[in-house]
């Protein structure tokens, strides 16, 4: 199971509801632009300094063999509306919270 912890890049922090959320993208390395897969991973807060990985990691991950998004998902978008949170592309899979 991919973890996300060896690199970490791509950093989106929301605060919410008294708490931090940083969506991030995340590789195992050696990276290789032509094979290595990227992960959107999750970690939350109480105070911005300390952080925990989200269970379930990661909360995003790359399509299916020969989807568009096939290899990588990076620079999550994300935004606050109403009572949630929203992203850019709602079809590039779940976000896990």
């Amino acid at each position: 199971m991919y973890t996300c912890q060896v690199m970490v890049l791509e950093v989106s922090v929301l605060h919410r509801d008294g708490e931090y959320l940083m969506w991030y993208s995340g590789y195992e390395e050696p990276l290789d632009l032509e094979e290595t897969p990227i992960y959107i991973g999750l970690a939350r807060s109480g105070d911005g300094i300390r952080w925990e990985r989200n269970n379930p990691n990661p909360v995003l991950g790359p399509g299916p063999r020969g989807a568009w998004n096939d290899l990588r998902v990076v620079s999550l978008l994300l935004f606050a509306h109403g009572q949630g949170i929203g992203r850019t592309d709602e079809a590039l899979g779940r976000l896990g919270i």
